[in-house]
Order: C-alpha cells, then structure tokens, then sequence
C-alpha cells in the first residue's frame, strides 16, 4: 500500500479547500503561520476481513485513520477550520477525488477541542478523526501455489 500517495492526496485535498498549510503532527522545524492543520495516521492498517486469495494474490479492503488538528491563537478559526474541512470529505466533490485515488470515505469520528494545559494559553486547538478504506493487492499473480495434495500413509 502507498501511504506516501494517499497522505499527498489528501492533504492536497484539504490545502486546496482551506488555502491553509497542513504539517505533520509532532515534527521538528519551524511552525507555520497561524492557522494551519497537523495530521498524524493513527491507524496505518485495520483490515475489514480475512482478505481474498486467488491465484496467490491477495486482496484485502483496509482502513485507515487519520487524526487532524486545526492550531490557531483564535478558538472561532479553529472550531470553523475543523467543521470545514470535516465537512468538506462528506460532499460528492472530495468524495470523488478520494475515489479517483482509490480511497472511500468512510466517516468522520472524535469532532472537538484538542487544546492542552501547556498551549491553552497561547493557541486553541480542534480537531476530529477520518477513517478512509482502500483495497490493498499483495503477491503475484504468476506465483507457484497447492491447488491438493496427496497423503500417503506408509507403515504401521
């Protein structure tokens, strides 16, 4: 699976809807500009089932969670932001984009204030979670496999 490819695709989405910066969450290196979004993937792989097999290759439809939070030293802009973008993957148009890169939307969960003692002084924080599914492909189609097998029982 192309994590690299579905991070991209979806913190483009939410650049181009907000115009606002989206980092990832606890890195190094100097802060945007208020406001802007942090993401972190907190569940990389939550497969939906046992998988499908044919032909030694297996398929599995996956989910993932993303957790976003709006950062701002504004408690309206942040609350808006998060509404705004958690909205925004509900709609035909982010739904399709996220089709056309072989993502479904799935749900928005965990909507509300992120704010910790050690920043509530200086920026507001809100956030909520999204929980995406793909389908992931493994082995190849040309692999050596058992279609049966012979037990013979020899001796005592």
């Amino acid at each position: 699976m192309d994590y690299s490819r579905i991070i991209r695709t979806v913190l483009r989405m939410i650049k181009e809807k907000t115009g606002h910066v989206v980092i990832e969450a606890n890195g190094t290196g100097k802060q945007p500009e208020y406001p802007f979004c942090t993401y972190t993937v907190t569940s990389p792989y939550l497969p939906q089932h046992r998988g499908i097999e044919e032909q030694g290759v297996l398929t599995e439809d996956i989910e993932l969670v993303f957790s976003f939070t709006w950062i701002s030293n504004s408690h309206i802009d942040v609350i808006s932001l998060a509404q705004e973008t958690a909205s925004y993957f509900k709609t035909a148009d982010a739904r399709q984009t996220l089709h056309d890169n072989g993502l479904v939307w799935v749900r928005n969960d965990g909507f509300g204030n992120r704010d910790t003692f050690i920043t509530i002084d200086t920026e507001r924080r809100h956030g909520f979670d999204m929980r995406l599914r793909t389908s992931a492909t493994y082995g190849e189609s040309n692999a050596e496999y058992f279609d049966s097998a012979q037990i013979e029982n020899a001796g005592g």
